[in-house]
């Protein structure tokens, strides 16, 4: 391991009271050390070796100074000729050669490249930064990428889309699509790494500033890290884990979670805990997620009506959550929540495939249950699916959110009453609230299911 990752765990493992020996002990399998390593938005902690990026980092430099440079008199004509720069006496021209052909060999960069066409040509709204800088490589009349168009990048973020590519390169390898491809990683650790990767899940862990509510304690914290990264819990003994709560029938005294129980690979973890129904617990940090969107949607011009009218049938004792209403909505909208772990056997099989899947199986399940119902009284449905990762799903949902702030956000714009990045900050600010709800949830739920004094 390079000397600068290896100093950035050891930092960031002290900071977040984390074993540094057991992270660099994890097996290889286990996918632990390549996420301390990945980027956050590809479900790592984003200890990013710096010589892992230093491509991208140059191009990025090169796209945002070649207009200069081409006009310079004297190094100007070399620099213009990109034809020439692979055999060019300058080192740097001939690195970025180098680099840029790289890049748009890698199949990472053509999915990035056709993304990027077809949001430019079907969406409405206007494009994101990264996805920008790759359209602007495209020569218009091949569709092809050209090198003479690297300066059409300058001041479109190029670093950071050029990073995105070189990790989904690199999780290429670890979470291979192929079926018939041999799997370096664990069905567990990529079930892991997916639902890490997944929308919201690294809120957290991006924010350049956490607003105070979405504040965790360092214990809520550090089990946060240790569930998104796969190592043990950090507070509760192994021998405690491998039995529940009194009322739990699922790991008991008489059949502990050790051995060949079915469970017994969770144990260290806590992933049955997590999710156990033998108290309040999980009910309290499902109800704790409806009040936060119904807070985060009001200032949006929503009424969420949380208590009542919230059947979806006239027929059955059937309820949602929540029953929104909006001038800009033609219908109201119901929406039924959950909170899943996808490393539990109900769901590790999907998990591994796609972070998507799980959230596209429990939906389906809750659609199955309200949407006919919800059509019948006049109603639109959407679920509202979160992992204790802290993704959300599915698409559907995760669009009507962004276009909900969106939508909110232009109106604030055209009144005057904020700027753009007021509305972006406040999308940003609920993604970092709902994420801490998770983790504080996680910790509490799993405190319930070990205490040592649990009321039966």
């Amino acid at each position: 391991m390079p000397a600068a990752s290896e100093t950035a765990i050891r930092a960031f493992a002290a900071a977040a009271q984390l074993d540094y020996d057991a992270i660099i002990a994890a097996p290889p399998h286990s996918g632990t050390l390549l996420q301390f390593l990945l980027a956050v938005s590809h479900g790592g902690i984003g200890l990013v070796d710096p010589a892992f990026i230093a491509p991208a980092a140059s191009l990025g430099s090169a796209a945002d100074t070649l207009s200069t440079l081409r006009s310079d008199p004297l190094i100007g004509p070399a620099v213009r000729d990109t034809a020439g720069w692979a055999s060019s006496p300058s080192l740097t021209l001939r690195s970025w050669r180098l680099a840029f052909d790289r890049y748009i060999s890698l199949q990472a960069f053509t999915a990035a490249a056709i993304h990027a066409e077809a949001a430019s040509a079907s969406s409405t709204l206007s494009a994101s930064t990264p996805v920008s800088a790759i359209s602007s490589l495209l020569d218009p009349a091949t569709g092809a990428p050209s090198i003479d168009r690297l300066h059409h990048a300058a001041h479109r973020l190029l670093q950071c889309r050029l990073a995105g590519i070189s990790n989904s390169h690199l999780l290429s390898h670890y979470l291979p699509t192929d079926p018939r491809t041999i799997q370096p990683l664990s069905a567990l650790a990529r079930a892991r790494i997916r639902a890490s990767g997944a929308p919201f899940a690294g809120a957290l862990l991006a924010a350049q500033r956490i607003h105070p509510p979405a504040l965790l304690t360092n214990a809520d914290f550090t089990f946060w890290i240790t569930h998104r990264t796969g190592l043990p819990h950090p507070s509760v003994p192994f021998l405690r884990l491998t039995t529940c709560h009194p009322r739990c029938k699922a790991i008991t005294a008489a059949a502990p979670a050790t051995g060949s129980h079915p469970l017994a690979y969770a144990t260290p973890h806590a992933y049955h805990q997590l999710r156990c129904g033998a108290t309040n617990a999980r009910i309290l940090a499902h109800n704790s997620f409806i009040i936060l969107l119904a807070s985060a949607l009001a200032p949006l011009g929503f009424h969420a009506d949380v208590s009542n009218h919230l059947q979806s049938s006239d027929t059955s004792r059937r309820q949602v959550d929540a029953v929104l209403t909006s001038i800009r909505r033609p219908r109201p909208l119901a929406v039924d929540a959950s909170l899943s772990c996808p490393l539990l056997p109900s769901h590790l099989d999907e998990a591994a495939v796609s972070a998507i899947e799980v959230f596209a199986a429990r939906a389906a399940e809750k659609i199955a249950k309200h949407a006919s119902g919800c059509e019948l009284l006049q109603r639109d449905y959407l679920s509202f699916i979160l992992t204790t990762l802290g993704g959300v799903g599915p698409p559907a949902f995760v669009e009507f959110l962004r276009d909900s702030f969106f939508h909110a956000g232009l109106a604030a714009v055209a009144a005057g009453t904020a700027t753009a990045s007021d509305a972006n900050h406040a999308y940003h600010c609920f993604q970092e609230s709902l994420q801490a709800l998770v983790a504080r949830g996680n910790s509490a739920t799993v405190r319930r299911h070990t205490a040592t004094d649990a009321a039966a």
